[in-house]
């Protein structure tokens, strides 16, 4: 399928840009006004916010995967003290 835009002039043009970058500012607020609070902390510039929340999650998924760590390490040590 072959779409073919021909413009008559510099007007027909100029009406042709003007509505896709209306366009696409439309798709940018839309997802702007859409998107969740963490997401957009992440783009914040302003401050340091969205450092801070990107580094309390990462704080997060660590200790998660320290305590998982732990819990296999004492049932580890359960196994060895049973064994002969």
């Amino acid at each position: 399928m072959r779409i073919n835009v021909d413009f008559q002039g510099t007007f027909d043009r100029a009406v042709f840009v003007a509505a896709l970058v209306l366009l696409l500012g439309a798709a940018f607020l839309l997802g702007r006004l859409t998107a969740p609070a963490p997401a957009l902390a992440e783009w914040d510039s302003s401050g340091s916010f969205g450092d801070s929340y990107y580094l309390e999650q990462t704080a997060s998924a660590v200790e998660s995967c320290a305590d998982r760590l732990s819990e296999i390490s004492r049932t580890l040590e359960e196994i060895e003290r049973v064994m002969p």
